[in-house]
């Protein structure tokens, strides 16, 4: 372990990376019994969701290389999210996949997925109302969904929060 790990914050933040797997497999393997594998991992990712960012905030404070690893965690878990949803679009479920993939990159990228879902909801909404043109599902839907939903995340939390820390970490010292 490295330093980060004796501060309190780090024990948070070790204990939050603990967690994470632990549903992704815990939460999916109760549902084998109910045949809800599938349903239970959505469950686990959105639950994660909200695990990941909470790792990022707390490894915007620590540094010492945890931010790389929050962001690979959270790049993966997007991935994974666009991955399920790619690979089960098509299938009898179809329509449930664009809400998993909707509530999951909104988690995700939240509260950055507000601005996005507000700007794509009021564009598909001119499109229809003055040009006829109504989004239909598919392939390149749901990606154009999720590029928007991920650039926006990840602009938010590996651009836009360190410039912060570093910013509000300059003012207090500056204050001192």
């Amino acid at each position: 372990m490295s330093y980060f790990a004796n501060t309190s914050l780090g024990k948070i933040l070790i204990g939050v990376w603990i967690v994470i797997p632990l549903l992704l497999i815990g939460l999916p393997v109760l549902g084998i019994s109910q045949d809800e594998f599938l349903g239970n991992f959505a469950y686990a990712i959105l639950a994660c969701g909200v695990l990941v960012n909470i790792s990022i905030l707390i490894a915007s404070k620590i540094k010492g290389g945890t931010e790389k690893a929050a962001k690979i965690i959270w790049v993966g878990l997007c991935l994974v999210i666009f991955g399920i949803s790619m690979f089960r679009y098509g299938a009898s479920v179809s329509e449930d996949i664009g809400i998993f993939l909707g509530w999951g990159m909104l988690i995700y990228a939240f509260p950055a997925s507000l601005l996005v879902t507000t700007v794509v909801g009021g564009a598909s909404y001119a499109a229809y109302k003055y040009f006829g043109f109504a989004l239909k599902g598919g392939y390149i839907y749901l990606f154009c969904i999720w590029f928007f939903f991920f650039l926006a995340g990840y602009v938010q939390w590996f651009k836009l929060l360190p410039l912060l820390v570093t910013k509000w970490e300059t003012r207090r010292r500056s204050e001192k």
